[in-house]
């Protein structure tokens, strides 16, 4: 939250002194109900929570960072006419509110704030439903993408409390669709309560336009005979994150957040050819916001993507007009996705403030106590049996202080299934036992016959061999989607036919054959991201024994699908058909150290679903399927960037990345155990990271390049310290450095730990073509580790040659920028040619190289900012590590010296 906008704007106005702190106060009520099927009993809970702790600690309820501070009363107010019911109901919710934060409210007076979250925000900004909470649009232009005038506090009090009680409906109090409510938070200092109102994934997107609306115009758009969505999702292909909607989705009433997430997944490939392509585009523009909205951390262009999915919709929309399935747009939910992006910026990223977290809650802090209670007159019995919970949380806590080894039995009542928790997909924690596990539960064998030990043992049908049902690919961490690791399980499971037991007939079990993407072939000069990777469907996971030789990671035996094309129009998926050769399926076996990652496969259903798919075999491998994004639960569903993302199976920027770097490099020739910074840094660069290392004169800038090439030549010297690393067979990194003293002394140094380095410029250039007729841009195309070259050198024509040369561009592995803030000091006017840095990332765009760029001064402000703009750079979008020479708590002291120069001591100084 301290990353948004509003924190600083609020920092400013109360910073009287530096001893001022400012801590977000955030109020999230929600009436939930508390039976089930009978009584319509209901609770009205009001939490509190500090904007001060971060969202991670946050969704940890069990750190009980969210506190409960009252119940509202639910009350039907039966004496009350019913032209007085909504008025008085409304006030009393005020009322209760401003007893319960008066404590606050005493805070707030002497500089702290108060930030309001949103469950009923209409209720909270005194309006009626058909407005907004947050602007003045009006009721019938709020399908409408226009702007409108953001409500103002203070003009909203002075008409409610002031206007309305002279005039019983003025015109604004009329024109702004006001209730004549006295407001709980109208004594709160900095509180801007139309601003705080949150975005809420769970009841405005999930539950709210794509269940409510989206799901439904969809039904009636599709043209076909009734039942056909139904047909649809029962014949869907499984998927172990998926939910099985084995009875379709007519006949559910009450949906929960994570079902609609799992029908989101599907959305898409449910409708593709049997709906108008405005509607698949309109569809595919509401979850592409769906998916952007719920990024962990943003930057403009995510912000960016996220405004222009709700540009698409508004773009689409008219077709469901058109199709007479809605009369007009305006929807009050449809609407405030408008905001979002101004909201992100303000107050941080939407997860933050997720109402699902407030539906676990629920359990512990009104479920829970109401079974407790004998169901009559239950709210103080709630709040006794609450007050005893947390009597005994804390003298546990107290035990586990005072006695040593003593823990403490938990008290936290057991997750409600029916909440509306996060989506739990991602099996994240402990991943299953690893094909390589011989005590694992998923290994099984085929034949109790022992192998041969004769090397020259050959494969027949007799042959026995470890299997293997399932195995786990920990997957790259993206801070946008989580920072939890993510295990993505690979199963292959052979099917069982019907069994005739003592207890009756047990029924077939269906076999599960996950499909995957796999790394095939990939060129180091592909042309398209998803160039070299392939869909794959898994049918057996196995080991050879080393009888038949050396192979050091399991096998898969794959059934190979044709090569990906061009993404269907509209929505963006791409199809794909199993390969065969010579009319036989085209099979083969492969390490599976190969496979990226599972790739749902969707069936192509066309205009109508065939009646006799279900969910067995047949349906799960059609001749022809689509492969659902499954990337969707973590980026844009299939955009072509996305795939490149999801190419590296290893993490350099993990713990265990960090441990093989330092592994590599200290059985290096480097006369130095690196610094942690330092490994940081490199292991960054060697994910393709971009790297700016600001950092102080002799603390190692040159070791990010060296590093970086001993790391490379290491691992294409032994491919299993990381076999899923790809880099180009003879690599070369292309460093340029300002001045010919500085290349020629980091030359040195790189050829000291055994790297091939040369410095180019005009001298060495001039020498060369003198003394030996060469051409050093032409002679260091091959077996050069590191090319150090000046700025003048990159608008040369000899460098253009050597860019064209396709076996030098192939060599490239990375491009780095020695003092890199010349590019501001100097690239102006003294040395323009520094300016041919950013005109080399233009000429390299087929490249996915990182960029090393390292400094010892470069000043925040005009001259990074410079600089970054110069690169092309985009905040967030590079690693920073910031180390540099400035010092602001350093001071300069001048003394009188009067001791003698020629002793070693200095008194003076002391």
């Amino acid at each position: 939250m301290w990353t948004a906008d509003w924190w600083w704007e609020i920092q400013v106005k109360i910073a009287s002194s530096w001893l001022d702190t400012l801590a977000p106060i955030i109020i999230s009520t929600d009436k939930t109900q508390l039976t089930r099927f009978s009584g319509d009993q209901q609770a009205w809970p009001v939490y509190l929570t500090v904007g001060n702790i971060e969202k991670e600690t946050q969704r940890s309820l069990s750190l009980q960072v969210t506190i409960l501070i009252g119940y509202i009363p639910v009350t039907k107010l039966e004496i009350f006419s019913k032209a007085k019911h909504s008025t008085v109901a409304h006030q009393l919710f005020h009322d209760c509110m401003r007893v319960i934060l008066e404590p606050l409210r005493a805070a707030g007076v002497d500089g702290e704030t108060m930030d309001s979250d949103y469950l009923e925000q209409y209720l909270v900004a005194c309006c009626r439903e058909n407005s907004c909470p947050r602007c003045l649009v009006k009721p019938k232009q709020k399908g409408e993408p226009i702007n409108s005038t953001m409500r103002n506090p203070g003009e909203t009090l002075q008409v409610i409390i002031v206007d309305q009680s002279q005039n019983k409906f003025p015109v604004k109090f009329v024109d702004q669709n006001l209730r004549p409510i006295n407001p709980f938070w109208a004594d709160f200092p900095h509180c801007d309560i139309f601003s705080s109102m949150t975005p809420d994934l769970l009841h405005e997107l999930h539950n709210g336009v794509f269940g409510d609306h989206i799901v439904k115009w969809l039904t009636q758009a599709i043209t076909s005979e009734d039942g056909e969505v139904d047909r649809r999702f029962r014949a869907m292909t499984p998927h172990p994150s998926l939910r099985h909607f084995a009875k379709g989705i007519s006949l559910t009433s009450q949906w929960t957040g994570n079902e609609r997430k799992h029908m989101e997944k599907v959305f898409l490939g449910i409708l593709a050819q049997a709906t108008d392509p405005a509607v698949q585009r309109a569809v595919a523009a509401i979850l592409d916001f769906i998916y952007y909205a719920h990024f962990e951390t943003h930057c403009d262009e995510s912000l960016a993507r996220l405004d222009a999915s709700w540009a698409a919709l508004h773009d689409n929309k008219s077709i469901f007009l058109e199709l007479k399935i809605c009369k007009n747009f305006n929807i009050n939910k449809l609407h405030k996705l408008k905001h979002y992006v101004d909201l992100i910026r303000s107050r941080g990223t939407a997860d933050g403030f997720n109402t699902e977290n407030m539906e676990r809650l629920h359990i512990d802090f009104a479920k829970a106590g109401y079974r407790a209670t004998n169901k009559v007159r239950y709210t103080r019995q709630m709040t006794v049996w609450l007050a005893r919970q947390e009597a005994v949380y804390r003298f546990g806590t107290y035990l586990e202080w005072a006695v040593p080894g003593y823990v403490a039995d938990p008290t936290a009542t057991s997750a409600d299934s029916g909440a509306d928790g996060e989506d739990n997909d991602e099996k994240e924690g402990e991943a299953a036992p690893p094909p390589n596990d011989p005590d694992g539960d998923d290994k099984e064998e085929l034949d109790d016959t022992p192998l041969s030990s004769s090397s020259s043992y050959r494969l027949d049908e007799n042959s026995t061999f470890p299997v293997f049902k399932r195995f786990s690919i920990s997957l790259p961490r993206i801070s946008e989607v989580t920072a939890k690791a993510v295990h993505d399980t690979i199963r292959a499971v052979q099917g069982e036919p019907g069994k005739m037991t003592i207890k009756g007939v047990l029924p077939a079990k269906e076999g599960q054959f996950d499909t995957v993407l796999t790394r095939k072939d990939i060129p180091d000069r592909a042309q398209h991201p998803t160039e070299g990777i392939s869909v794959a469907r898994v049918r057996v996971i196995f080991r050879l024994p080393e009888s038949y030789g050396s192979y050091p990671h399991p096998l898969a035996y794959v059934d190979w699908y044709k090569p990906l094309k061009d993404p269907v129009p509209n929505i963006r998926m791409h199809k794909v058909s199993l390969s065969s050769r010579n009319h036989h399926q085209n099979s083969s076996i492969i390490p599976i150290t190969d496979i990226l990652r599972s790739c749902h496969l969707i069936p192509v259903f066309g205009k109508s679903t065939n009646p006799t798919w279900t969910l067995d075999l047949h349906v799960l491998f059609p001749r022809t399927a689509t492969p659902a994004a499954e990337a969707r639960r973590a980026f844009t569903p299939s955009h072509d960037d996305d795939f490149q993302a999801m190419v590296p199976i290893f993490q350099w920027q993990s713990p265990e990345g960090h441990a093989l770097a330092q592994h590599i490099l200290r059985a290096s020739p480097l006369p130095y155990d690196p610094h942690d910074y330092q490994i940081e840094g490199v292991c960054c660069s060697l994910d393709g990271v971009h790297l700016l290392a600001i950092t102080p004169t002799g603390s190692g800038k040159t070791g990010y390049y060296m590093m970086y090439m001993l790391i490379v030549l290491a691992v294409l010297k032994d491919p299993t310290l990381c076999p899923t690393a790809k880099f180009p067979v003879d690599p070369c990194l292309v460093v340029i450095s300002p001045t010919i003293p500085l290349q020629l002394d980091m030359a040195e140094k790189m050829r000291s730990v055994g790297l091939s380095a040369i410095a180019i410029n005009n001298n060495s250039r001039e020498e060369a073509f003198r003394l030996r007729n060469e051409e050093l841009w032409v002679t260091t195309r091959k077996n050069i580790n590191i090319i150090l070259a000046g700025p003048e050198q990159l608008k040369s024509d000899e460098f253009e040659k050597a860019l064209r040369n396709d076996g030098f561009y192939a060599r490239i592995c990375g491009t780095g920028f020695d003092e890199v803030h010349l590019l501001n000091t100097w690239g102006a006017h003294f040395r323009q040619d520094f300016q041919q840095m950013g005109f080399l990332k233009a000429r390299m765009t087929e490249k996915h190289n990182p960029w090393i760029l390292t400094t010892a001064t470069l000043r925040d402000g005009a001259p990074y900012n410079n600089v970054l703009d110069l690169l092309g750079l985009i905040p967030g979008r590079f690693h920073l590590i910031r180390r540099s020479n400035l010092r602001p708590d350093v001071q300069m002291l001048f003394r009188d010296f009067f001791s003698s120069l020629d002793s070693g001591v200095y008194p003076d100084l002391d």
